[in-house]
């Protein structure tokens, strides 16, 4: 769980795996290859799709609590 100005956030453990290695490198952009690397230890049936998926639940639980500027998306 994650909490922040009292407002408390239920997560999974891949989504609280996801912000902590997240948050140990911070301003440092991740792709999905080094997320699949890191989160999933290279699991070969884990597509990018997969971890979309995952990365925006985390987001729309970040944001139900008003923190939806922990994670941003940075392209290209």
């Amino acid at each position: 769980q994650l909490e922040r100005d009292k407002q408390i956030v239920q997560l999974s453990q891949v989504e609280a795996s996801l912000l902590q290695y997240l948050f140990s490198h911070p301003d440092q952009p991740k792709s999905s290859s080094e997320l699949r690397a890191k989160i999933w230890n290279n699991e070969d049936a884990l597509s990018d799709a997969n971890i979309r998926v995952h990365m925006n639940q985390l987001r729309k639980k970040l944001k139900m609590a008003g923190m939806h500027d922990l994670v941003r998306t940075v392209h290209g």
